[in-house]
């Protein structure tokens, strides 16, 4: 086994985590997750993923200021539905946040059913920019410390710690604000705020390689998620180039408008194994990505 391979798959020093919207954050009792997309640090703190994630919808907020439920939920709904909605969305006298409240699965698709009748925009570049939620990085380890530095650990926000008895794994949350957005590239770089500078030192990360390569390039690897099902876990899969293409492809949008994919792409075999998206391909001396 090449060391180097072995490297990018343990928890201990792999580049990739994946990004997760999150609400109420350091409240661990109401603290809700949506989303989960691949995504890895390519130093500094910066976090490279997907753009087209931002774009997706969710099919309810779990929790919202007023002042987003008022202009952009409320306004949308019918007027005889209003008081059904609040009801729905009471407000909470500690926080002034509305958080959400059905009694049943039923009430709840319903309401879903209603949120994409209305329209309301619960993408989720529309909840960053409102503080409905924040994007955050998720590094699971086996060990209490944040890559087994106790004074590293003592840095992070304590509510941003816990234990997962399911998996057996202890999550750090680390916060993220978006940086830029390349949406015809599909590309959206982050980088972590209210985290210390010994915090991000500890990050592993992978260089940007800004080659371009053909189709008889070989020991290309895809680092993605292991097939799990668990969200933990990592797997180096072979990958092959076949071609080179210039994409163009309009993306259906009836809430922010329709967009467009395009620029040029790598064909590559095995792309779309176990959800591959987000995630980095690594070439030669397993340094590199592109």
């Amino acid at each position: 086994m090449n060391p180097s391979k072995q490297k990018l798959i343990d928890e201990r020093s792999s580049p990739l985590f994946r990004i997760m919207s999150i609400y109420d954050d350091t409240d661990p009792q109401r603290r809700a997750f949506e989303g989960n997309i691949n995504a890895f640090h390519i130093g500094d703190g910066y976090i490279l993923s997907v753009a087209h994630y931002l774009r997706s919808r969710f099919p309810l907020v779990r929790s919202t200021t007023d002042a987003f439920f008022q202009s952009e939920i409320l306004r949308k709904f019918p007027k005889s539905e209003v008081n059904q909605l609040s009801r729905c969305f009471p407000v909470d006298a500690s926080t002034q946040k509305r958080n959400l409240t059905v009694s049943d699965v039923k009430s709840a698709e319903r309401l879903i059913k209603k949120f994409t009748e209305y329209k309301c925009d619960t993408t989720v570049q529309t909840l960053y920019a409102q503080n409905v939620c924040k994007p955050f990085l998720i590094i699971q380890s086996q060990q209490r410390q944040f890559f087994n530095d106790q004074k590293v650990t003592a840095q992070i926000d304590q509510r941003h710690i816990f234990h997962d008895s399911t998996g057996n794994r202890y999550t750090f949350l680390l916060e993220l604000e978006l940086v830029k957005l390349f949406l015809a590239q599909d590309i959206a770089i982050y980088r972590t705020v209210n985290v210390s500078p010994d915090v991000i030192r500890l990050l592993p990360f992978i260089s940007l390689d800004y080659s371009l390569y053909d189709d008889d390039c070989s020991d290309i690897y895809c680092l993605q998620n292991s097939p799990s099902g668990t969200n933990l876990g990592r797997l180096l899969n072979r990958a092959q180039i076949e071609g080179i293409l210039d994409q163009h492809s309009i993306q259906g949008d009836d809430i922010t408008g329709k967009y467009i994919f395009e620029g040029l792409r790598y064909l590559i075999r095995g792309y779309f194994r176990f959800g591959s998206s987000g995630a980095p391909y690594v070439i030669d001396n397993f340094d590199s990505t592109f």
